[in-house]
């Protein structure tokens, strides 16, 4: 009996990896654009139709990338961390007479966009709410909430949405920027 559930188990595992890897395949043609070399982890959440994908970008289990009005552009380079959430939305607050969830979704609130440029790392359960770009080649600490712009280059964290350092000081930014083109050219 233990070795047909061991044989019935390997099948159901197999069935289960094939189903996963469909509804991947199937979100990834469902957004607005989406580069090669994209992976996308179990549980993710997205409104793929506002959302523009880059290449070779990494999304890790249970992320939610949404945005009922606004865009989500993300870039070429891009690791995300488990759980991470992106939100380019806000309700509409200021309707005088009328409760928050009263408010017709047809009723656009204040959006936004949300760009995260090129060779970022974004940690494990980070927040990054409307109109906000994070700058190429930063990195976001695990929980941060990032609610302004990151300049390009910068390490990010915590909640108080605070700069700590620069990535690299100024000479050795520059050297960086010039080997990546030597590397790759102007595709990052």
């Amino acid at each position: 009996m233990k070795y047909i559930f061991k044989i019935c188990g390997g099948i159901i595992l197999q069935i289960d990896r094939m189903l996963d890897y469909c509804r991947k395949e199937y979100k990834k043609s469902k957004f607005n654009e989406c580069g090669d070399d994209v992976y996308i982890g179990t549980g993710c959440i997205f409104t793929e139709k506002n959302i523009t994908l880059g290449n070779k970008v990494y999304i890790g289990a249970r992320c939610v990338f949404q945005s009922t009005y606004g865009k989500i552009y993300i870039g070429n380079h891009i690791m995300f961390g488990p759980g991470v959430n992106i939100h380019g939305g806000n309700h509409k607050i200021r309707e005088i007479g009328r409760l928050m969830d009263d408010v017709s979704l047809k009723q656009q609130g204040d959006d936004g966009i949300i760009t995260i440029e090129d060779d970022c790392w974004i940690g494990a359960n980070a927040v990054i709410l409307s109109n906000v770009t994070i700058g190429k080649g930063s990195i976001i600490g695990s929980g941060s909430v990032v609610t302004k712009d990151v300049p390009p280059y910068s390490i990010y964290t915590g909640v108080n949405s605070v700069v700590i350092r620069p990535r690299f000081d100024i000479e050795n930014q520059t050297k960086h920027i010039e080997k990546l083109k030597e590397r790759y050219g102007d595709d990052i």
